[in-house]
C-alpha cells in the first residue's frame, strides 16, 4: 500500500478519485472498485474524445434549432408585414 492512501479495507464515506498519470502505471488497475474511482492517461484521453463527440452533437442540435426558429421568425415577420 502507498503511503497516504487508505487501506482497501476500509469503508469510504465518499468515492476517492485517483488520476494516474504516470507511465508506467503506478495503480494496479484491480483496485478501481465503486467507491474507488482509478484513472489513467488512457481513460482521460478516451472520456475526453467522447465528451467532445457528445458536445459536437450537441452543437449541431442547436444549430438545427437556431435554424428552424429563424425561419419561423422570419415568417412571423412576413406576416405582420403584409398586413
Amino acid at each position: 500500500m502507498r503511503p497516504g492512501f487508505p487501506p482497501p479495507e476500509r469503508e469510504f464515506q465518499q468515492a476517492v478519485f485517483i488520476l494516474d498519470l504516470a507511465a508506467p502505471r503506478d495503480f494496479d488497475p484491480a483496485s478501481a472498485t465503486w467507491r474507488r474511482l482509478l484513472y489513467d492517461i488512457d481513460s482521460l484521453s478516451r472520456t475526453c474524445e467522447e465528451n467532445r463527440k457528445a458536445r459536437v452533437r450537441e452543437i449541431e442540435k442547436a444549430a438545427k434549432i437556431v435554424e428552424t426558429e429563424t425561419v419561423r421568425l422570419a415568417e412571423i415577420y412576413r406576416r405582420r408585414a403584409a398586413k
